[in-house]
């Protein structure tokens, strides 16, 4: 099939191109290896397209800051349509008010908005409620770029037990882990927080290893949230709870050691990390220096939950960066601009743990008010990232996200785990009964003893072998011809 579609990327145009296609199958297509860079090459043979970087959101002057310095001969090729120019954040969902505001933009700088779409990390982007917006926000592109930026990058991180050999699968199936759970939340969203809260106020967090970051920047909204979370399951908590569950923070999994060749404590600091909100708390390496961290066998001798926790942060964080290694090895440089490195999880924490609980992105359907015409509009969320691809890898996984995402998971030929958890939640709309069914669930699935989850466990282990081998079969470049079916034109 010939590929329809060509980059154009003019050196001369102040617009930013948004070209981190990066790594991809070897093709001959020119979308990937052979963008055009002269107006005079341009062809009507394909449709040429243009994607161009949104800048972030500026609060001070609720704008977005464009360079405007040499845009003319763009616009008239779009104009004349002979250029479709992509709006590019692909790596993030797109608000409708900050469509409404881009659309608006560019129609005010002439361009003919027809011939411009944004392309959105949204696998599920619909707009319920337009209200009386007249511009065309239904000029949406989309891609799950979890697929697309960490399948192929986690094949090479993980190549030694990915897909799992029989040897791996015995051993799995002799191996009695000490932890029922794991459960990532680096960023601390709002409902992030409601359930780590939750877990630890009903003291189920011994039973599990979880990763939350601070909330220095926004401590009255995560409170805020923790209180409307409790309410929605009809529970209470109180202040001093709240206070004493943010004073734990941050919570570590997989941050210890700077590098893999690192082999004492006194080098230990944070592994990738530099953000404020993950500072590593001085009573880790009093607990590491308490133990001999030669043998990763140690973390099973621990009784004490808390020190066994902290030991294990160690080896996971020696794990975490000897996959980081094996990145660079294979690909020569950081993939994506680094983005890798900082979702680079320590297999450890999958082999010492039975399930994972994925809170994903914003699960909800959103209601915006429209900033021109006083008026409500209302879309749907759903955002797909690494947390549910690494965890697809070597867990049965229970999803905080958006309604659909099993089924989802399962268009793309994962298989999900009934057997474990109940599924229904998936199609639960409302955004507070399902939040509600899935921190039930999430209790109910914890309190198994831990010779319930591992007879299920190990039933289980085709299955996530199955998810192994379905990773190794994405085509990232059909993803993007999906991405792009919307356009839907043979030439321009």
């Amino acid at each position: 099939m010939k590929y329809p579609y060509r980059q154009f990327i003019p050196e001369d145009c102040s617009l930013e191109p948004c070209v981190n296609w990066e790594i991809h199958y070897k093709t001959t297509n020119p979308f990937f290896e052979n963008p055009i860079t002269k107006y005079e090459d341009l062809s009507d043979e394909y449709t040429n397209l243009i994607f161009v970087n949104i800048p972030p959101w500026n609060f001070v002057t609720k704008s977005i800051d464009f360079d405007w310095s040499n845009y003319e001969r763009v616009r008239d090729l779009v104009n004349e349509n002979k250029l479709i120019l992509i709006l590019d954040r692909r790596t993030e969902q797109v608000l409708l008010t900050v469509r409404i505001y881009l659309f608006d933009l560019f129609k005010k700088k002439g361009f003919n908005t027809d011939n411009i779409y944004i392309f959105d990390g949204n696998i599920n982007f619909e707009i319920k409620d337009k209200g009386k917006c007249q511009l065309p926000l239904e000029n949406n592109l989309t891609i799950d770029w979890a697929p697309y930026r960490y399948s192929e990058c986690y094949l090479k991180m993980f190549d030694d037990v990915v897909p799992y050999k029989e040897t791996q699968i015995n051993d799995l199936t002799e191996y009695r882990k000490p932890f029922k759970y794991v459960t990532f939340n680096g960023t601390l969203h709002p409902y992030r927080a409601g359930l780590i809260a939750y877990l630890v106020q009903n003291k189920l967090d011994k039973y599990g290893l979880i990763s939350c970051g601070s909330c220095k920047d926004q401590p009255d909204e995560v409170e805020d949230f923790i209180y409307d979370f409790f309410s929605g399951l009809n529970l209470k908590i109180s202040q001093e709870e709240v206070k004493s569950f943010l004073s734990k923070l941050p919570l570590l999994l997989d941050k210890g050691a700077t590098h893999s060749e690192h082999a004492h404590i006194d080098q230990a600091q944070l592994s990738h990390i530099t953000h404020k909100d993950f500072i590593l708390p001085k009573n880790i390496k009093r607990v590491w220096e308490k133990y001999d961290l030669s043998d990763e066998g140690i973390v099973d001798e621990i009784d004490n939950i808390d020190e066994k926790r902290i030991v294990q942060q160690w080896f996971a964080g020696k794990d975490a960066e000897y996959r980081y290694d094996r990145i660079i090895d294979k690909f020569g440089y950081e993939p994506y601009g680094g983005s890798i490195v900082e979702n680079t999880p320590g297999y450890i924490n999958y082999k010492n743990s039975y399930f994972s609980i994925v809170t994903e992105s914003p699960p909800i359907d959103f209601i915006e008010h429209d900033p021109y015409l006083d008026d409500n509009i209302l879309s749907t969320i759903h955002k797909s990232t690494d947390k549910t691809i690494q965890s697809l890898m070597f867990h049965p996984c229970i999803f905080y996200t958006a309604p659909y995402h099993l089924k989802y998971l399962k268009e793309l030929g994962f298989k999900t785990f009934p057997e474990l958890f109940d599924e229904s939640y998936d199609e639960i709309e409302d955004y507070t009964e399902r939040m509600a069914f899935v921190t039930l669930e999430i209790h109910r699935v914890i309190n198994m003893s831990f010779d319930e989850l591992h007879d299920i466990y190990i039933k289980l282990l085709p299955k996530i072998k199955h998810n192994q081998i379905v990773m190794t079969t994405i085509d990232k470049e059909q993803m993007v011809l999906d991405s792009l079916k919307e356009l839907n034109r043979d030439t321009i």
